[in-house]
C-alpha cells in the first residue's frame, strides 16, 4: 500500500510540476510577442503566438493569441483577409471570450467614436 501511495504521490508531483512550467513557458511565450510588438517586429509576434497556439491547444488563453494575431494582421500589416480568418476562428472556438466584441469592432473597419 505504502508504494501505491508513493507512485501516486510522485506521479502527481511531476504532472503537477509539468503543468506549471507550461504555464510559465505560455507566459514567457506572450511576453515574447508583446515586446516582438513592441519593437515592430510583427512577423515574429506572429509566430511566438501561432506557436503558443501549436504547442499548447488546449490553453485557456489561446482566444488571446487568436486576438493578437487578427490584430497584428489588421492593424500593422493591412492583411485584412488573414485578420478575418483569425478573428472568425476566435469567434467559432471561444464564442464566450470578451475579446469577440473587440474583434468584431476591428472587422466592421469602423473608427473609434471619442
Amino acid at each position: 500500500m505504502k508504494k501505491v501511495t508513493l507512485a501516486f504521490a510522485i506521479i502527481t508531483l511531476v504532472f503537477g510540476c509539468a503543468k506549471k512550467n507550461d504555464e510559465a513557458e505560455v507566459q514567457n511565450l506572450y511576453t515574447q510577442g508583446q515586446i516582438a510588438m513592441n519593437q515592430a517586429k510583427f512577423d515574429s509576434a506572429l509566430v511566438i503566438y501561432d506557436t503558443i497556439l501549436k504547442k499548447y491547444p488546449n490553453h485557456p488563453k489561446n482566444d488571446r493569441a487568436l486576438f493578437l494575431m487578427g490584430y497584428i494582421e489588421n492593424e500593422f500589416l493591412g492583411n485584412k483577409e488573414k485578420a478575418k480568418t483569425h478573428f472568425d476562428d476566435l469567434m467559432a472556438r471561444y464564442p464566450k471570450s470578451d475579446l469577440i466584441k473587440d474583434a468584431r469592432f476591428l472587422l466592421s473597419g469602423e473608427t473609434p467614436k471619442i
